[in-house]
């Protein structure tokens, strides 16, 4: 439960000393305060749902520079949407863009439906909850997945924050951490439009799999942050 100053009842003194007492516990800043900033937008949090993560950031910065050399008027795909921070935050860019995110937690589903009508986007896109892999989903100008990538014996190995409260479905990647590149790789073709391109996050060390795995859908290019490291992959149709 997040410390809000607002909150009746309790003294400054009290909210400072909880807030404390949870960050003792290795819960992050941003799930005390029950929200965090995504590229401009405050997304409200919940304790159900993965706290968006910086790299998240940059995904969306190789998007739109994507996607700014495109017509008006795309259709967007977010894959494990969970506080719907990359539709809206795409959205709120793309003034023109429509969108649906995929989440299969329903806590997911309507976190994201309240974060989008906070933020007045609520006409523009929509929440479904369900296997992002299994859904009638077709026709997609541009993709997002943060689907897991964490292999389950490596899922112990991560910093307490993400390990101790995000949930285990937003993290656990099988065996290998590629269970879910390789449902994606499937389904792309039907997901994703002849001149549309996927941008799939994916941890460093699973990346060269991964990018192996997509290469069968058309041209895959490796995307860095701003330090030169790898940190996702973007996908092109072969049709183009």
């Amino acid at each position: 439960m997040a410390f809000h100053l607002s909150r009746t009842g309790h003294s400054l003194d009290e909210l400072v000393e909880g807030a404390i007492q949870e960050r003792e516990a290795r819960r992050s800043l941003a799930r005390i305060a029950g929200f965090k900033h995504f590229h401009g937008l405050a997304m409200k949090l919940d304790d159900e749902v993965y706290e968006p993560c910086a790299s998240s950031e940059r995904l969306l910065d190789h998007a739109l520079a994507w996607a700014t050399t495109q017509p008006e008027g795309l259709r967007v795909l977010d894959l494990g949407t969970g506080s719907g921070n990359l539709l809206l935050a795409a959205l709120r860019v793309l003034t023109s863009a429509t969108g649906i995110g995929v989440d299969c937690k329903a806590a997911a589903v309507t976190l994201a439906r309240r974060n989008a009508l906070a933020h007045g986007l609520g006409n523009r896109c929509g929440f479904l909850e369900g296997d992002a892999h299994a859904l009638s989903l077709a026709g997609f100008d541009l993709v997002f997945s943060t689907l897991p990538w964490v292999p389950t014996g490596q899922l112990d190995d991560l910093m307490p924050e993400v390990r101790l409260y995000d949930p285990v479905e937003s993290l656990d990647g099988g065996a290998d951490g590629l269970d879910h590149f390789r449902r994606l790789a499937r389904s792309l073709s039907r997901l994703m439009t002849p001149m549309g391109a996927t941008f799939v996050q994916v941890g460093y060390e699973r990346l060269p799999a991964a990018r192996a795995l997509f290469s069968c859908v058309g041209e895959v290019t490796v995307l860095r942050d701003g330090y030169g490291f790898p940190m996702g992959l973007r996908v092109g149709s072969k049709l183009r």
